[in-house]
């Protein structure tokens, strides 16, 4: 399973790929830290990946998500809301 995660503190990013691996089969997890970098890769990356875990400066703005969906991404999307969240919840 091919998973991006947006996260920009690299920690906490690297908690939540431990804590993924650790109950499931080995994840292929890439990691970035800025939004920008989810709008440089290209429509077939992006289309390859079978979930998106984001943490957005602001979630409410839906260009993100268009943007995912319009590139031929429909994998689910998960947002971290929670200000302080804990990898393994």
């Amino acid at each position: 399973m091919k998973i991006f995660l947006l996260e920009p503190d690299r920690e906490l990013a690297n908690e939540i790929d431990k804590a993924l691996n650790r109950l499931r089969l080995k994840m292929d997890v890439k990691k970035v830290q800025n939004e920008e970098d989810l709008f440089n890769e290209d429509a077939v990356a992006l289309a390859s990946y079978n979930l998106f875990i984001l943490n957005l400066k602001n979630p409410t703005d839906v260009c993100t998500m268009k943007f995912l969906r319009e590139h031929g991404s429909d994998a689910p999307i998960l947002l971290i809301l929670e200000p302080n969240p804990e990898p393994t919840i």
